[in-house]
């Protein structure tokens, strides 16, 4: 939760003193979003294993994927209560990402640091990001038992708005060094991020007409296939911050300023 804690010292007199001046950087808050997805999934899961285990036994998502999905733990109550609310601040922090990169992004267009295509692709990836943000509460309202279908095209909507934004980061920062090893995680970030919707279509396409094939196993994606996919996926997502190309931070300054009167 280390990016997470330096989220929070950015505000001012919220874990250290008041400050008027501080020096920001954009890519924490990407970062302490992925650990608070992680730990809203761990609380629901504890919190389902518990209370509702019947779930992670039968449920929409495995009769047609084969495995539990690591968000079957927050798709039914209580833990849905719990996982609704504390995922309002990993939100909160993508937003904020978003909404910080493409300060930074303008700034570094304006002192000619990036061209205007880069800055385009930035703000395309950060308004993407914001939307798919925003579509993220319904998770909680369109579940599974409500509809399988739709609930997985919006997860989908968050699994490439996530890609979206992280490969910004990258052509924001291309002409910047950037690590081989980080180049690797990029290509297979998104390598993962695309043969997971594919996994989930196929199978998702195929399941009505076929349940009872679905039933014995037969599935044009096999489950083994398809959990090490999706697994991975939230592995690529847990360890975003460490492989992110950060180099510029922001310094914002608070001070108060009369409201102009027309």
């Amino acid at each position: 939760m280390a990016a997470t804690i330096r989220v929070l010292r950015d505000v001012p007199g919220c874990v250290r003193g008041d400050h008027d001046s501080t020096h920001v950087q954009p890519d924490d808050y990407l970062a302490a979003t992925s650990e608070l997805i992680f730990l809203s999934l761990a609380v629901a899961w504890i919190i389902t294993w518990f209370t509702n285990p019947q779930v992670i036994a039968s449920n929409p998502l495995k009769d047609r994927i084969g495995y539990n999905n690591p968000c079957v733990g927050w798709d039914d109550p209580p833990a849905l209560y719990v996982a609704a609310f504390m995922m309002q601040s990993a939100l909160l922090c993508a937003i904020r990402y978003a909404v910080l990169d493409l300060i930074r992004a303008r700034q570094k267009l304006r002192s000619r640091e990036i061209a205007k295509w880069q800055f385009e692709v930035t703000r395309a990836a950060s308004i993407f990001t914001i939307v798919g943000m925003f579509l993220t509460p319904l998770l909680f309202v369109v579940t599974p038992k409500v509809s399988p279908e739709w609930h997985t095209s919006l997860y989908g909507v968050v699994i490439l708005s996530r890609y979206a934004v992280v490969a910004g980061n990258f052509v924001e920062n291309r002409d910047e060094h950037i690590s081989t090893i980080k180049y690797v995680y990029l290509f297979v970030y998104g390598s993962i991020s695309f043969t997971l919707m594919a996994c989930l279509f196929l199978n998702f396409y195929n399941y009505r007409g076929n349940e009872e094939a679905y039933a014995r196993g037969d599935r044009p994606v096999p489950a083994s296939i398809g959990m090490v996919v999706d697994y991975s996926w939230f592995a690529c997502l847990v360890i975003t911050g460490p492989f992110l190309p950060t180099y510029y931070e922001l310094q914002i300054t608070y001070k108060l300023h009369p409201q102009e009167t027309k």
